[in-house]
């Protein structure tokens, strides 16, 4: 089975906005990793590596709310090429079709579902079961921050969210949901899903800078760039393969 890596840069760029007092060097010593690896920002970091990562500088830093914090510190600039097809798309719902289908280019580690419901719209967060086992809210918050953020600097019009259904219990630093996902959204814990959901007519709201060549360029590229992954094994080609090391 093809491991699942997630870019080096977009893990590395995380910890230099996160830190204040400490180097990702001591956060990386603390996952047991080598500290060097942080000046390799070509490099690539495992699921478990990740995992480590996450844990280390939640327990460094001593900040239960660091997602939420960090999340309104990525900018669209973080997210390499599908951040520049984020910014050149014509409207929100292409934004997400875009990050839908692109997101593996970023990490296989995360994916997101839109869902289209009478007037509403959901956008469902899937971690991967490395990512679950943190057992930590951290993730969930990081991308709706940066989600809520990124679409207020880049969509032309008010986004504002419904409702946000949470699978963790609600943390001590609740009131900071509110300040960061608004105070009129309607905040759903131990839900079973990490979603956002909002008015489905949002999803026809134009973007500031779209620029129609550039976006149909940067498709052609991203789709080359998918098309060059590793492909993870089917079930039937693992069983396969298995059987064939046993004869």
């Amino acid at each position: 089975m093809t491991a699942t890596l997630t870019p080096a840069r977009l893990v590395l760029t995380a910890l230099f906005l996160t830190l204040d007092d400490l180097e990702p060097e001591t956060v990386l010593a603390h996952a047991g990793l080598e500290p060097a690896r942080a000046d390799h920002l070509d490099g690539l970091f495992t699921a478990d590596e990740v995992r480590a990562i996450i844990a280390s500088t939640l327990a460094l830093t001593g900040d239960p709310a660091l997602g939420l914090h960090l999340g309104q510190e990525i900018g669209v600039e973080m997210l390499d090429l599908v951040g520049m097809l984020v910014s050149s798309a014509p409207d929100l719902r292409a934004v997400v079709g875009m990050v839908t289908r692109y997101s593996p280019l970023l990490s296989t580690l995360v994916r997101v579902e839109l869902l289209e419901e009478g007037d509403q719209a959901r956008i469902v967060l899937h971690q991967s079961p490395a990512l679950l086992a943190l057992d930590s809210p951290y993730v969930a918050e990081v991308c709706g921050a940066a989600t809520l953020c990124i679409l207020h600097r880049l969509v032309e019009g008010d986004i504002r969210l419904r409702r946000v259904c949470c699978r963790h219990p609600a943390p001590s630093w609740v009131a900071e949901y509110h300040e960061v996902l608004g105070h009129e959204t309607t905040f759903c814990f131990m839900a079973g899903e990490d979603s956002i959901t909002f008015d489905r007519a949002l999803l026809d709201l134009p973007m500031r800078r779209h620029a129609p060549g550039l976006f149909r360029r940067l498709r052609e590229q991203a789709a080359a760039r998918l098309a060059a992954l590793p492909q993870p094994e089917s079930a039937t080609a693992s069983v396969r393969r298995l059987v064939g090391e046993q004869i």
